[in-house]
């Protein structure tokens, strides 16, 4: 994580840890970036570091941005529990806190980083068993009190997920219909 210092015309200057090393160590290579923009998207792009100054790293400007988008459907509220297959076989459980046709927000006792990979399980009521890949997009931290112990992660689906993408709309379609009846799903 990091702060924007300056930009300017040309530029701008984001802060830099050197306890990680010397700023100067980047000079010339090229670094991923992930800013978010609430209730939008996460953008990214690779930039080549320009110069720096203490504490500073300098990074050109660019067009080119790579958009992950945050809130392109409709979410609903759940509260299922999941099991989560990391790509080394581990697994651990946690909760589906919110479930949408593009991605989920889910509660996991262990910190997961932007860009990682793992597979999920969880029952969809009146579907059954679904298992889907999933992106992690963001760690928001420890978010949800009722389960404080939990980093709540935004996810996007990944992967072949056409099937469980459709049974996640007609699920929310369902929920909202029997909302209106003022049905308890």
């Amino acid at each position: 994580h990091s702060e924007i210092i300056h930009r300017s015309e040309k530029e701008w200057f984001i802060a830099y840890d050197e306890s990680y090393g010397p700023a100067l160590s980047f000079v010339g290579k090229t670094v991923l970036v992930r800013w978010t923009r609430p209730d939008d998207a996460v953008y990214s792009a690779r930039l080549q570091v320009r110069s720096c100054l203490p504490g500073q790293l300098i990074l050109p400007h660019t067009a080119v941005l790579d958009k992950k988008q945050l809130r392109r459907w409709v979410r609903e509220l759940v509260s299922f529990p999941v099991t989560v297959t990391f790509p080394d076989g581990s697994t651990c459980g946690g909760v589906l806190f919110d479930l949408s046709a593009g991605g989920i927000m889910i509660g996991l006792p262990q910190e997961c980083g932007s860009g990682q990979r793992m597979r999920i399980e969880f029952e969809l009521p009146s579907f059954g068993v679904e298992n889907v890949e999933i992106e992690i997009l963001r760690n928001l931290g420890h978010k949800n009190s009722d389960f404080p112990n939990y980093f709540c992660l935004t996810a996007s689906f990944a992967g072949e997920f056409g099937w469980t993408q459709e049974r996640v709309l007609q699920y929310i379609f369902e929920v909202n219909k029997n909302k209106k009846q003022g049905v308890e799903a």
